[in-house]
């Protein structure tokens, strides 16, 4: 029996059985009677075999209900299912979990209509994806066509205005030349232009907001309070301010964003600030990138200046011509003079060729 002789009727009539054979076990409590909307019925491509499934709602209703259905003989069931349909029963082979059909010789076509809605239902899904496709590829081409006739005209007039500008101007002077002695330490500047690590400046900002008015270089363990106060007081005057301990990004490469993003550098000095790799790198970033510096030491620590200073790296000795302004972070009056001599500080520059002026 094919696939396409299997009528709605016959359909109905194997749920009907099943559902009265099966017994009482499609209620949510396994109470209720099942019902035909509660058997599936599955026919097999070719209609060898059609199967059945129920809808129950645990694993106690569906081993009773196995077990009620295979306690109906075959007989029961063929009679059964006869007395509802003859088409379906005249057929019927075996009736006992599934019931198997004799198959017939059938043809393409009458494959083609069993499985004739799921076809439709694949062709027109397989067109709308090749459709989308195609309609993407062409918006892909247009604007790549776009693009490119904007990149061409862009790099045209670039090429132009670059022939324009190399062509020597008969008004211009003559650039001056620059030579560099071997042996001669080189300057600040010539540093900066040769250091890899300063001449590559990540365009990821690490730090929001990716630029500051003030860095402050210190040594934790020894000048956090005047830091964060110092911090506090320059942010209550609405300037931006770059502190380790206020960053979400602390490390090295944050670090150094830091400074070269920052305006000016407050130097924080203690007495082992020179004995901390990361504030003599912070010191020299600075001097390198050219940054305007600022010097503070605790009030406490003001005598020891001349010792600090030598503890310092022969490169960063020069530190020593800058002003060093004393603050006094337990004194409130004394604590805002310094903020306002911050403030109002002449900055300097560190340069290789200076040399300290405290002894």
């Amino acid at each position: 029996m094919s696939a396409s002789a299997l009528t709605a009727a016959d359909r109905t009539a194997l749920k009907e059985v099943v559902a009265e054979k099966v017994g009482n076990v499609c209620g949510a409590n396994v109470a209720s009677v099942c019902t035909s909307s509660d058997v599936n019925v599955i026919v097999f491509r070719r209609a060898v075999t059609v199967s059945y499934s129920v809808a129950v709602y645990s694993a106690a209703a569906a081993s009773s209900g196995a077990q009620a259905i295979s306690l109906v003989s075959t007989g029961a069931m063929t009679s059964a299912i006869q007395a509802k349909t003859t088409n379906l029963a005249s057929a019927l082979v075996t009736a006992v979990r599934s019931t198997t059909m004799t198959p017939e010789p059938t043809t393409p076509a009458e494959d083609a209509g069993s499985a004739g809605g799921d076809s439709f239902l694949v062709i027109i899904i397989v067109v709308a994806v090749v459709l989308l496709f195609i309609i993407a590829g062409i918006a892909c081409f247009v604007l790549r066509r776009q693009s490119g006739n904007a990149r061409g005209e862009s790099l045209a007039t670039v090429w132009k205005e670059a022939e324009a500008s190399a062509e020597p101007r008969k008004d211009a002077p003559s650039a001056p030349s620059v030579q560099i002695e071997m042996g001669v330490q080189p300057t600040s500047a010539e540093t900066r232009f040769n250091d890899p690590a300063m001449s590559q400046v990540n365009d990821q900002v690490l730090n929001a907001p990716g630029a500051w008015d003030w860095f402050i270089t210190h040594m934790q363990t020894e000048a956090s309070t005047l830091a964060e106060g110092i911090y506090h007081e320059f942010r209550n005057r609405g300037l931006r301010v770059w502190l380790d301990v206020k960053m979400p990004e602390r490390d090295e490469a944050a670090m150094r964003e830091g400074i070269l993003k920052s305006a000016k550098v407050l130097v924080i000095i203690t007495v082992s600030y020179f004995t901390r790799p990361y504030c003599i790198k912070e010191l020299r970033w600075a001097r390198d990138a050219g940054k305007d510096i600022v010097v503070c030491i605790d009030v406490k620590d003001k005598q020891r200046i001349g010792e600090i200073l030598c503890t310092a790296p022969e490169d960063l000795k020069s530190l020593g011509n800058i002003n060093f302004i004393d603050m006094n972070r337990g004194d409130t009056d004394y604590f805002q003079v310094g903020i306002k001599k911050l403030l109002e500080a002449n900055p300097k520059k560190l340069d290789y060729e200076l040399r300290p002026a405290h002894s």
